[in-house]
């Protein structure tokens, strides 16, 4: 019944759920009644943002995009230009509606530059929009009402509104923050009173963390219900630990080793969440009175077929500090290792069963995964970076080789490494920094600082933050660019990059291949056409699977055949 409709959401009474069909740039909403098991189309909305119920379930709150829109051009007069999964900006403004669905109707109509999130509370809209120029660490909250009267809340502030309950609002983020870098915690606000909630126990609540094939298409990580109870998700150390706030006092829920990205809890308590085990694939649970129970078998079939293998969780020193580290060993040792770096840098690895990996293991590959310093689940001195991108943290993931090697049968001779994004600047720093690596993928990653800051969609805060100084004067742009260390490069690398992404631009990718390839080196590129800075997990399964195909057979060619690699060869192979 639901083939070929996505985001089922229910209303809060639980008598319809909204639907969604998506063609193009147009989408149709489709309400579903329980009860009578009927089906009604609300009509087709044409560059859909979100939807979400109003309190009463008897409207709907809207979004649309609307831009510009000449045929011939984009037009801005601020930066950033483009926006990662959005496009050229365009001028862009939210248009909000609020949708009657009895009657079809809109009764409230209102556009909004920076729009962040709306939500409805107590009769009013609760608008949330953000500084464009620190687009993450900077939001202001107010009400406005049907007749247009507004109610500044917050301004300036570094948390936004994730749940709305009974004249509660529940916030994620700080009050003020410094640098993206730091964590976020929770907080209530009721009857004018910000009250804390997570902040003194030091966990981050908002997981980060390397998902691949596993992630969902939203993450809810926070749940407010009628009794005032909070349930929340906190990364710890490669896992999601499910808590919850209770008369003010917190209690762990689930702290086995699992991840949970999405959360749904119902008004008597019942939670629902998706998760992946050790070696386990994705499935939706429930827990209820302690009671854990599996509700669905989505993966089963797949589990029946291909066999995954459990991660082996290390602990080793590096600098000062002790780094956590999993590997996947292949059936047949001594054998080569592929070593994965993740992206972020704030992002992290953890109990997933990362497909990607257990292909490489099954032809016979190690494979490392480790959290550097400024990795998520860990203290926010931990997680900062500055100035220091490609150096301690880089160091950190050689001393997880180097132990590797102590402790398994690794063939130190043919090593890999590959990652996206901060990951893939990681594998860029590493075959200039490095001999001991004999291939390498690098996929959407950084390789000139300076650029970055000019063309990526958060390049001119972010870069800014993260290198720290003035682009145009600090030396560190260049320093910390492996772009400008090519000549130290030995490594066969291949880059992937995908065309529409707009976080960390093809340029980067192919200013490298174009340099290395300049200097007689050898460099092979795969653009892929469609996706964007997450097509690796975002993209349709047969691009997926295309990338997967490409990533294991020039690791095999290089690491294992010592074939020439041909991507006509690999690509008639599908």
């Amino acid at each position: 019944f639901f083939d070929g409709f996505i985001d089922p959401l229910f209303s809060p009474s639980g008598d319809e759920i909204l639907l969604k069909k998506v063609k193009d740039e147009e989408t149709e909403l489709f309400i579903l009644h329980v009860g009578s098991k009927t089906l009604e189309s609300l009509g087709k909305f044409r560059k859909l943002v979100d939807v979400d119920w109003c309190g009463n379930s008897k409207s709907l709150i809207i979004r649309l995009s609307k831009t510009m829109g000449d045929e011939d051009l984009y037009y801005e007069d601020d930066i950033p230009v483009w926006f990662d999964r959005v496009g050229f900006l365009d001028g862009r403004k939210d248009k909000i509606l609020v949708f009657d669905i009895s009657t079809r109707s809109t009764y409230l109509e209102m556009e909004e530059k920076n729009l962040q999130s709306v939500k409805w509370f107590e009769g009013k809209l609760l608008i949330t929009t953000y500084n464009r120029r620190k687009p993450y660490t900077e939001y202001n909250v107010y009400l406005r009402s049907y007749d247009g009267k507004t109610e500044k809340l917050f301004e300036g502030v570094s948390f936004y509104p994730v749940d709305v309950k009974d004249g509660r609002i529940l916030l994620l983020g700080k009050e003020k923050k410094r640098y993206t870098h730091e964590h976020d915690y929770l907080y209530i606000l009721e009857d004018g009173k910000l009250t804390p909630l997570t902040e003194k126990y030091g966990l981050n609540n908002s997981p980060a963390m390397s998902l691949e094939m596993w992630h969902p298409s939203k993450m809810n990580t926070a749940k407010l219900i009628g009794t005032g109870d909070v349930f929340f998700l906190s990364m710890d150390s490669g896992r999601t630990l499910l808590e919850r706030v209770k008369d003010g006092k917190k209690e762990k829920l689930i702290e086995e080793n699992v991840v949970i990205p999405c959360i749904d809890v119902s008004e008597d308590g019942k939670i629902f969440f998706t998760a992946v085990m050790n070696g386990e694939p994705m499935e939706l649970y429930t827990l209820r009175d302690g009671k854990l129970t599996r509700l669905t078998d989505l993966n089963d079939e797949m589990s029946k077929v291909y066999r995954f293998r459990k991660l082996n969780h290390f602990e080793y020193e590096s600098l000062g500090l002790k780094i956590d580290g999993w590997y996947l060993k292949p059936d047949k040792t001594p054998a080569p290792m592929i070593v994965f770096v993740h992206g972020g840098p704030k992002g992290s690895y953890g109990y997933v069963p990362y497909l990607l990996g257990q292909l490489l293991a099954d032809e016979g590959f190690y494979v490392l995964y480790t959290n550097p310093r400024g990795s998520n689940g860990y203290t926010e001195e931990f997680a900062n970076v500055i100035g220091r991108v490609g150096m301690e943290d880089f160091e950190d993931i050689m001393n997880g080789v180097k132990r590797m090697i102590e402790i398994e049968d690794v063939d130190e001779g043919r090593l890999g490494i590959t990652g996206i994004s901060y990951g893939g600047f990681m594998t860029n720093v590493a075959i200039t920094k490095s001999k001991i690596f004999k291939a390498a993928v690098s996929e959407n990653g950084i390789s000139n600082w300076f650029t970055s800051y000019t063309f990526s969609d958060i390049g001119f805060w972010f870069d800014k933050e993260l290198i720290s100084g003035d682009p145009l004067e600090d030396g560190k742009y260049v320093e910390l660019s492996p772009i400008y260390h090519a000549k130290n490069v030995e490594t066969p690398v291949l880059f992937i990059h995908s065309l529409e992404d707009f976080r960390c631009p093809l340029e980067q990718s192919l200013s490298f291949h174009t340099v290395l390839r300049d200097l007689g080196k050898e460099s092979h590129i795969v653009v892929f056409k469609k996706g964007p800075h997450g097509h690796s997990v975002l993209g349709k399964p047969k691009h997926m699977l295309k990338r997967f195909k490409i990533i294991v057979e020039f690791f095999k060619s290089k690491l294992l055949t010592n074939e020439r690699f041909e991507i006509e060869k690999v690509l008639s192979s599908e």
